[in-house]
């Protein structure tokens, strides 16, 4: 649940004092999300609310237009979503599901792009400075060096827009396997953009780091586990951001 720290200082200053926030949050790709609708399976629901988290990132939600509101429908109370839906309904697709405690704002970037993906930004009041969260999926059918190309354009546009910001997605990219080329080139672009990546155990039953969080050097990302769950063969990733947003002055 989100938590605020309040930052003290012996000097005098006319501002108010900075606070840091703490956002609980989760990445899974569940390989559908249709099935805990059909089911009415409260698996997902109780994944959520047992570990009181602010924010959710699903990948590979294979939700279409018209399965949305019963998604909706199987959340725990208070929480919502945004969802980026593939427009044939077959597989893929992208969604952030949040607690309705935090002012939400859905994101788009000027871009052409052909990955799968869903922003917002996400603040605890009106005043405060917002920190953009977003939920990327890149099928394993699908070109790496597009996707990497299309990667760099949305960190350019992300940083250039926001000071916080935290992706979390199904990569597809092997991060452990250092020495392919894809691997070697995803780990350069976010070393030249100043952005970390967090996971460093396997988040697939058959091994490899697959599903990455990635944030900036503004954001601490801390308690990160990997746990496996009853309905994927993608685990759990877990963690909290922590960042120190400024009051906007009106």
């Amino acid at each position: 649940m989100l938590t605020q720290e309040s930052e003290s200082s012996d000097e005098s200053s006319d501002d108010e004092d900075e606070e840091e926030y703490t956002l609980k949050m989760a990445l899974l790709n569940p390989r559908s999300a249709k099935k805990f609708v059909r089911g009415k399976d409260d698996r997902l629901s109780t994944l959520i609310w047992r570990n009181e988290l602010d924010v959710l990132l699903l990948t590979e939600t294979w939700l279409s237009e018209e399965s949305q509101d019963a998604f909706e429908s199987i959340l725990p109370p208070n929480y919502r979503f945004l969802s980026n839906p593939r427009p044939d309904g077959q597989g893929g697709g992208v969604a952030i599901v949040y607690s309705n405690a935090l002012r939400c704002e859905q994101v788009e970037f000027d871009l052409n792009l052909q990955c799968e993906y869903v922003a917002a930004s996400f603040s605890y009041s009106r005043s405060l400075e917002p920190i953009l969260i977003i939920s990327i999926y890149h099928p394993p059918s699908a070109s790496d060096t597009e996707f990497l190309k299309e990667l760099k354009s949305i960190l350019q546009e992300a940083l250039a827009r926001y000071r916080f910001v935290v992706i979390g997605g199904d990569f597809n990219i092997w991060f452990d396997q250092k020495d392919l080329n894809s691997t070697r080139r995803l780990r350069k672009l976010l070393e030249k953009n100043k952005i970390a990546q967090f996971v460093s155990q396997s988040t697939h039953k058959d091994g490899h780091i697959l599903d990455l969080v990635i944030a900036n050097d503004k954001v601490k990302i801390r308690r990160l586990s990997v746990r496996s769950n009853s309905f994927s063969d993608h685990k759990t990733v877990f963690f909290t951001a922590r960042y120190t947003p400024q009051y906007i002055r009106k």
